[in-house]
C-alpha cells in the first residue's frame, strides 16, 4: 500500500467498500461513514497488508467488519431512544421475552428507517445528526450554518412528523 497512492486506492475501490458497507448496514448514509472508516483503518494498518494483489479483498473485509460494528452501535443507540423519540419518555418491555423484544426492536427501526425518507431534507439532516450521530445541537448549528433555536425548531418538527406518520401507519411502537 505504500508504493500505491491512496487517493488511487480510494477512488478505485470505493463503490466495492462502499457496496459491501451498504449490504450489511442497509442505510446509505451508514454505508457511507463505514466506508470512510473502513479506508482509515485501512490507511492506518497498511503495513498489515502483505500481498498488494489482495488489496481490494482486504479492503472489502474491512469494510464488512466495520459496517457491523456500526449497525451494532446505532442499533443499540437506538433501541432506548426510539420510544423517547416518539413518546418522550424511556419504557421497559414489558412481558416481552428477549427474543419478542429484539424482534420488535428491529421492526421499530425498520419502520423508523423506511419513515426518515420521508422528511424533508433540512429536517433529515437535522434528525441523522442528533439521533444517529449523537451531535450537540451547538455542533449541528455550526456544521449547518444555522441557529441553534432552528436546529431545536427542526429536531422538533422531524420528531412530530416521525410520529404522526408511525402512528398513522399503525406502528407497534407505542405513542401513548
Amino acid at each position: 500500500m505504500e508504493g500505491l497512492a491512496y487517493e488511487e486506492i480510494y477512488t478505485t475501490n470505493y463503490q466495492k467498500v462502499y457496496g459491501a458497507a451498504l449490504r450489511v448496514v442497509k442505510n446509505p448514509y451508514l454505508a457511507e461513514e463505514a466506508a470512510q472508516e473502513a479506508f482509515i483503518k485501512a490507511y492506518n494498518n497498511r503495513e498489515k497488508l502483505e500481498d498488494i494483489n489482495k488489496l481490494a479483498a482486504w479492503l472489502g473485509q474491512i469494510a464488512t467488519r466495520t459496517a457491523i460494528d456500526i449497525w451494532r452501535k446505532e442499533r443499540r443507540k437506538l433501541i432506548v431512544p426510539l420510544d423517547d423519540l416518539i413518546d418522550g419518555s424511556h419504557k421497559a418491555a414489558i412481558g416481552c421475552n428477549g427474543v419478542d423484544k429484539q424482534v420488535e426492536e428491529l421492526i421499530s427501526h425498520h419502520q423508523l428507517m423506511e419513515e426518515l425518507k420521508h422528511l424533508a431534507p433540512k429536517l433529515h439532516a437535522v434528525f441523522m445528526m442528533k439521533y444517529f450521530h449523537g451531535m450537540k445541537e451547538v455542533d449541528i448549528a455550526e456544521r449547518l450554518e444555522i441557529s441553534i433555536s432552528a436546529v431545536k425548531s427542526r429536531a422538533y418538527r422531524a420528531r412530530m412528523s416521525l410520529k404522526k406518520r408511525l402512528s398513522q401507519k399503525g406502528s407497534t411502537l407505542s405513542t401513548s
